[in-house]
């Protein structure tokens, strides 16, 4: 598992994409990534970029995108 937190800047996310991360063996990447985004919040009307970024991180990783939204 990796825990991940992307500060108000999205450092998180820039260094994950940005960096050739070597990580191995991992199942699931948990976090706050501070992305607030239509797509995992229908009640918010914009799409944030960074949004994009994460699923491309994801991706990477070949994992999926889960979220708890109730």
């Amino acid at each position: 598992m990796i825990n991940v937190y992307s500060d108000g800047h999205h450092l998180a996310l820039k260094y994950l994409k940005d960096t050739e991360v070597n990580l191995q063996n991992f199942l699931i990447m948990a976090g706050n990534f501070n992305i607030r985004d239509n797509s995992s919040d229908p009640l918010y009307s914009l799409h944030s970029i960074y949004s994009n970024i994460l699923l491309e991180i994801v991706d990477s990783f070949n994992l999926c995108l889960s979220s708890n939204n109730k």
